[in-house]
């Protein structure tokens, strides 16, 4: 054998023994919590650095698909396959917006069910909505109901903003801002916010957890958070029914939802005002008032 070839056969050698050496040291890292890496394949890159792709990675990813399949109410089956069939983390996956998308719950959080319209078009509703259900199957899996502020997040996401996205459909409807019709068709978009949002609470999750709304914001991280830099910003921030509150009296039916288990604080006088909404404001006030007078 030449020179050259033994060397060859030295740094073949090599390379796999470091495999090998390296692959013990990711697996004594994970086992406890994920399994351990099953598989391990070199890809190299343009910065020379090596990339392991783990069978637990591919796993996070199938779990984000199989989660966002099941809420849109295409298919459960994949979900209750991958949970019962592997190990999996049920608080961890791998979506398409880092940190953002990387919890099964919070995906389930941002999703949304719209029960009166599928109604109006003459569809099938199951029951339970799929998000419902897709929430049912990870709580009943052992997914941490307490890990992020499912309720706040909700809340904080379905606002006025997208409201506006249903009076102008009403619009093209033909429907003029002030009938009854278009109305209806807001009250039904709250009130089909609030079914998983309610199905959350019944399922444990804390209705009074705070938020932030930085975390949240692909704009300004692009997604490079972390639960404990999140953490961070969730302590310093503001509770689920000052939200709700502040989006004024067309969420009454939200507010209403969020009291039976939390109580105003002065800060919830305070978002009465910022909704501009004299009948939120006269809401607030009042109530405020009888819960002083019932301590």
């Amino acid at each position: 054998m030449k020179i050259k070839d033994i060397f060859m056969l030295f740094l073949i050698i090599l390379m796999f023994t470091s495999c090998g050496a390296e692959s013990k040291n990711i697996n004594s890292e994970n086992n406890s919590r994920k399994g351990g890496l099953i598989r391990v394949f070199l890809w190299p890159i343009r910065t020379g650095k090596t990339i392991f792709i783990t069978k637990d990675k591919k796993f996070a990813k199938e779990l984000y698909i199989a989660v966002n399949a099941a809420q849109d109410g295409y298919d459960d089956q994949k979900l209750k396959e991958l949970i019962k069939y592997n190990n999996l983390d049920l608080n961890f996956c791998i979506g398409d917006s880092g940190w953002i998308d990387s919890n099964p719950l919070d995906v389930v959080a941002q999703s949304f069910f719209a029960l009166h319209v599928q109604e109006r078009l003459g569809m099938t509703i199951p029951s339970p909505p799929s998000d419902v259900n897709t929430l049912n199957i990870l709580v009943n899996a052992n997914a941490d109901i307490d890990r992020r502020p499912y309720i706040w997040h909700r809340v904080y996401l379905y606002d006025n903003k997208i409201l506006k996205s249903v009076i102008s459909q009403g619009k093209v409807d033909g429907l003029s801002v002030n009938s009854e019709e278009m109305k209806k068709r807001i009250n039904d978009y709250v009130d089909d916010s609030n079914i998983l949002l309610e199905a959350f609470i019944e399922a444990g999750a804390d209705p009074d957890k705070k938020g932030h709304p930085y975390p949240y914001d692909w704009a300004k991280t692009k997604g490079r958070m972390t639960d404990e830099e999140a953490n961070k910003y969730f302590e310093q921030g503001s509770r689920p029914i000052n939200i709700a509150i502040e989006k004024g009296i067309v969420w009454e039916s939200q507010v209403d939802l969020l009291l039976k288990y939390v109580k105003l604080d002065e800060e919830s006088l305070k978002a009465a005002e910022r909704s501009n909404d004299p009948e939120m404001i006269e809401k607030i006030n009042r109530l405020w008032i009888e819960q002083q007078n019932k301590n």
